[in-house]
Formats: C-alpha cells, structure tokens, sequence
C-alpha cells in the first residue's frame, strides 16, 4: 500500500435506516464519496475522468460491517491503493470512528474502462499518486 487517503464524515437524519443506524446502502455511497474525493486529491476529479472518457467501475466488492453508526457520529474512512494491474487496482478502506474503533472494512476492485466500456489502462496520473508506480 503506498498512498493513503482520509474522507471525515458526520452521519446525518437522512443517512439512517428505520433502525435509526446508517443503512448498508449508505456505507455504499460514502465509500463512493471516499473515492471521489481521493481522486479529486490527486488532481483527478470525476470530471476529468469524463473529459478523457475514462471510467472507474467497481468490478468486486466486499464489506464486512463491524458495528453500527448513528446520528451526530464522525467517522473517518481511510483508504490505500495496492496491487495495480495495466487496467485496474484494488482500494482497501477502514471507516473508524473519531477514537479509533472501527465500523467497517471493506475492499474494491476498481477497473478503468474507456467509452465503450472495455478495460483500458490505469492513467499515468492515477497509477502514479495512487500505486507509486509508473507500470503494472
């Protein structure tokens, strides 16, 4: 793993579940939220992806809840890029609480598809901020 990446959030009304606990559903969208931002740290925002016609798909994705957050809490989703191939990477994330104690772990394979959606190569940019390295 050799760039990490922090995304804070503060769980709102809407976030939660009949349960009054943030729904898995919602995990789904800050992790989706985590990256987006990551990107946008490395001079990479979603924009640019759809300028150059280059998109990110989640190709697996495996979550393992570890206990509930609730309203007003804060948690920190901290997320570090390993094993890039030519068109893809793996993003592993740790959303904790303001203590440390952790709510979930989850893990993503994202594949990099051109237009017409076929595996296309990590851009150098991406590859470079995220994996330190210029080729797979």
């Amino acid at each position: 793993m050799n760039n990490t990446f922090q995304f804070t959030y503060r769980v709102r009304l809407d976030d939660l579940d009949y349960m009054g606990i943030v729904g898995n559903a919602d995990w789904l969208i800050f992790l989706e939220r985590a990256r987006a931002d990551l990107l946008a740290s490395i001079d990479y925002p979603m924009k640019r992806l759809m300028d150059e016609k280059i998109g990110g798909v989640v190709a697996d994705l495996k979550v393992k809840y570890i206990r509930p957050a609730r309203i007003d809490d804060t948690f920190t989703i901290v997320v570090c890029a390993k094993e890039p191939t030519e068109s893809s990477g793996t993003l592993e994330y740790v959303a904790q609480s303001t203590d440390g104690k952790p709510y979930l772990k989850a893990e993503t394979k994202m594949v990099f598809v051109d237009a017409s959606g076929r595996p296309t190569n990590i851009p150098p940019g991406i590859r470079v901020a995220l994996f330190g390295t210029e080729s797979p």
